[in-house]
């Protein structure tokens, strides 16, 4: 093995393997660590999207099943219930964002307004299907708009669960992940931000549009 070394008299170096360049970065360590320098494509999508970084730990806890819901807390022995306080079936991230009626309703929404026949009702489906080939918009945007109808649903579980506070009603939810929406679109590059909004002007035509059934659902029926 020895004999195949050659000496020189040039002084040595240090050559860091996780760059191309062969220097150092604190990202690229950052990668190896987390994702073992993998690069994760929905990982990229949610540390890209031009939030507040409170929001984008926030989508992770989502990726990564870390939310402090009813579910996780019952299994690290809390005593509290884990069943979703607005509709009782067990409460998980998949169940608050996409299962429970409340975030059934807001998608809904979103799929009308944006002219689906159907939408997601898992995260697993929506980071792999509909955020790359069905939602028909940029990823930036798709995950902007998932941000807002998300923080706004986690925000109305809090309030439930915690300070037992309701909301007035159901389009009052969606109009706040609108808004948050709106919000987080002055963070866009100028060139985006129009785009954007054009995007967020279809639900909020649906919101003002929308007029609940006054249909009385019943199983009695005239003989």
């Amino acid at each position: 093995m020895l004999q195949s070394c050659h000496l020189t008299p040039l002084d040595d170096a240090i050559d860091w393997a996780l760059e191309r360049n062969k220097s150092y970065s604190t990202k690229s360590l950052y990668s190896c660590l987390t994702d073992r320098g993998v690069r994760i494509r929905s990982s990229d999508s949610m540390w890209n999207v031009k939030v507040s970084l409170k929001i984008k730990v926030f989508l992770w806890q989502i990726d990564n099943n870390r939310l402090p819901t009813a579910l996780s807390l019952r299994q690290r022995g809390w005593k509290g219930s884990s069943l979703c306080c607005l509709c009782g079936n067990t409460e998980d991230s998949n169940h608050i964002f996409f299962g429970c009626s409340l975030a059934c309703f807001l998608w809904c929404g979103i799929r009308d307004a944006l002219g689906r026949s159907d939408f997601s009702f898992s995260w697993e489906d929506w980071r792999g299907r509909w955020i790359h080939r069905k939602c028909n918009m940029p990823i930036r945007f798709s995950m902007l708009l998932f941000a807002g109808i998300a923080w706004a649903l986690w925000n109305t579980r809090n309030k439930m669960a915690i300070e037992h506070i309701t909301s007035r009603s159901l389009l009052q939810v969606f109009h706040h992940g609108i808004i948050f929406v709106q919000k987080w679109c002055q963070l866009l590059k100028a060139t985006y931000q129009d785009k954007m909004r054009e995007v967020v002007e279809r639900p909020k035509a649906w919101a003002h549009a929308f007029a609940p059934s006054n249909t009385i659902v019943t199983d009695i029926f005239e003989l």
